[in-house]
């Protein structure tokens, strides 16, 4: 399934698009929502045979691509592509111009897994984590509100307290991980593939209630015997031409 694809046509009256679809993408190129999108783009431009353009638009971890949106023409080409809880957790704690219930949703994308990454061979397993964890204050990048909501959980949940390192996006809390300029991180899969198989990192644990088919090596928490909740996480696509002025 990709940004409701069935969905786009019904939005003119003509049945089809005339003319380039946007798509504002509130995340720092090379991340796993940036990846997500420009994966499905030329599908979609495929489809509906109009230009495709994948807009990045950063500032404040998302916030000013989910304002900016909100202000858009509602004309029926702009669309919003992100991962849910993102938009609300940003509404809830800090000052926002948009209202993520007056977003017209069209489709949910994929449901995506969070996985627990630190610097290759730094940890011997989630375990050895956990122990260092309660005697030394680790350092922990914080990405995007979706993931940061999971290394709240699971700080609490472990009765552990991390040091939080905030970054503008998951592409560099993922070269922070790499570098070693901090212990561990949670992000998506889709973006931290290429870097487990080229063992840049290591994934300990994934926030999920089964194993990940892609990376089936690594365990649950629930596996493992921990008392740690897992974030539900979607990608959406929605329309900016029915949001509520």
């Amino acid at each position: 399934m990709f940004l409701g694809v069935t969905s786009i046509p019904e939005a003119k009256a003509d049945k089809s698009p005339s003319k380039p679809i946007k798509i504002v993408a509130p995340c720092n190129p090379g991340g796993s929502s940036d990846v997500d999108v420009r994966g499905m783009a030329p599908y979609l431009q495929r489809y509906l045979r109009v230009p495709i353009i994948v807009q990045n638009v950063v500032g404040t971890r998302g916030v000013v691509g989910y304002n900016r949106f909100y202000k858009t023409k509602p004309d029926g080409y702009s669309v919003l592509f992100f991962n849910l809880p993102s938009p609300l957790v940003h509404e809830l704690t800090k000052k926002t111009e948009y209202r993520t219930l007056d977003y017209t949703f069209i489709r949910a994308n994929t449901r995506k897994s969070l996985i627990f990454v630190t610097p290759y061979g730094k940890f011997n397993d989630f375990k050895d984590f956990v122990q260092q964890a309660k005697k030394t204050k680790l350092k922990v990048a914080l990405t995007g509100p979706s993931s940061d909501l999971q290394v709240y959980i699971m700080g609490d949940g472990l009765g552990t307290e991390l040091a939080y390192i905030p970054f503008e996006g998951a592409a560099r809390g993922l070269a922070a991980v790499v570098g070693g300029h901090v212990d561990c991180s949670v992000l998506y899969v889709l973006g931290c593939l290429p870097l487990i198989e080229a063992e840049k990192i290591s994934a300990l644990l994934a926030f999920t209630e089964e194993r990940d088919a892609r990376i089936p090596s690594v365990p649950t928490a629930k596996e493992l015997g921990y008392d740690v909740r897992t974030v539900p996480t979607v990608k959406w696509g929605c329309w900016c031409a029915w949001h509520a002025s």
